[in-house]
């Protein structure tokens, strides 16, 4: 019950403006409980890789992308403390947590659900429906989903409750973000909850600074927290909760036209906030997520460096149907953002469905009008 409490909570926090309720899973085009499921999950089949460093390495995850949260606030809230934070790995499409001393939780993009969720017992791959009691709320757009929650925790990891738990996204000011987790060389100036705890119980509203990390690194496949990863999870998670919601109120034939402006915003980064100052520090997963293009990072002013999202030309925007892909590729062809033409030049050699609806613009002697407008934002 206090799991449930906490993340209620949380999705109570979520801002009045992004909050949607949640659709139903017994709809005809949904069907969620009974549909057979299609994602990268369920082609490992009763073959599951024995180690983490296996399973990470089948889903095709790198154990780069490695982030620490402390607080209890999930599934195994038991088993996760300051001294055995819940390790959270991610690719473009599927999230994997692990606990201290087995504890696998999967999360993934499906072609036909949205979001399939799957714990690892005993080498054993297991769907999951129960996860929605947390995953499917307004903290995920009322679609199943996955999210990133900021608390104020005690030396145990216990969050306060209240409207400090709360629900963050690219747009969230910095210093209510990360409270719970474990972040690696955050600069002073970004004044953010993380590596913090309230150590006074008649005051859980005062976070204190720890003075060192006080879990055992060498228990973990990477020895800290990467922020670079983190923005990057918050970005995501935020853009694929809500092209859920987009796919799934087009399948019930009831696509709400606010949640395509919310779409549209979160894909070409309107309302991010300026980073308080630049992140200069060494890290291992930019090295290997940043290939080149869309997925180029800026990290002095904004996370990206182009204002265009890499999941664009991704499997999770690509399954909404051509019609809204058409829209939005429309929408953010006639925005005003600087680098907007360089932008949409990488989109179009990095998805073929983009340039393919560009080829086609051209043709009808649409897109030189909204090239000439990008090329004067340069």
């Amino acid at each position: 019950m206090h799991l449930l409490l906490v993340w209620r909570l949380l999705s109570l926090a979520v801002d009045a403006g992004t909050y949607r309720s949640n659709l139903p899973l017994d709809h005809p085009a949904i069907d969620y409980r009974h549909q057979a499921a299609s994602n990268r999950v369920e082609s490992l089949g009763g073959s599951v890789p024995q180690t983490l460093a296996a399973l990470l390495s089948a889903l095709e995850i790198s154990p780069d992308s490695q982030t620490l949260v402390f607080s209890k606030t999930s599934f195994v809230a038991r088993q996760v403390s300051p001294k055995t934070p819940r390790a959270i790995y991610f690719n473009d499409d599927t999230y994997l947590a692990w606990t201290q001393p087995a504890a696998i939780e999967i999360a993934t993009v499906d072609a036909r659900l949205g979001m399939a969720f799957y714990t690892v017992r005993e080498g054993k791959l297991e769907r999951q429906t129960q996860c929605l009691s947390c995953h499917q709320t307004a903290a995920t757009m009322g679609v199943p989903g996955v999210f990133v929650g900021s608390v104020l925790p005690n030396a145990n990891g216990v969050p306060a409750h209240g409207e400090q738990s709360i629900i963050t996204s690219p747009d969230t000011p910095f210093r209510d973000r990360w409270g719970g987790w474990y972040v690696d060389r955050v600069p002073d100036k970004f004044e953010d909850r993380s590596n913090s705890w309230a150590i006074d119980p008649s005051d859980t509203t005062q976070l204190t600074k720890m003075l060192s990390p006080v879990y055992e690194a060498s228990r973990y496949l990477r020895p800290g927290s990467d922020p670079i990863a983190l923005l990057t999870l918050e970005h995501q998670t935020t853009a694929t909760n809500l092209l859920t919601r987009l796919a799934w109120e087009d399948a019930m034939a009831n696509p709400d036209p606010r949640t395509l402006r919310e779409v549209i915003a979160v894909l070409s980064y309107a309302g991010e906030r300026r980073l308080p100052q630049p992140l200069a520090a060494p890290s291992a997963f930019r090295a290997q997520f940043e290939i080149a293009g869309l997925r180029s990072f800026d990290l002095r002013e904004k996370v990206f460096r182009y204002p265009l999202s890499y999941l664009l030309a991704s499997g999770v925007f690509l399954r909404l149907r051509s019609p809204l892909r058409h829209e939005i590729y429309e929408k953010i062809s006639t925005s005003e953002a600087p680098g907007l033409g360089d932008a949409l030049d990488i989109l179009q050699r990095t998805s073929e469905d983009f340039r393919l609806w560009r080829e086609n613009q051209i043709e009808n002697g649409v897109a030189s009008t909204q090239a000439g407008r990008a090329d004067r934002n340069q």
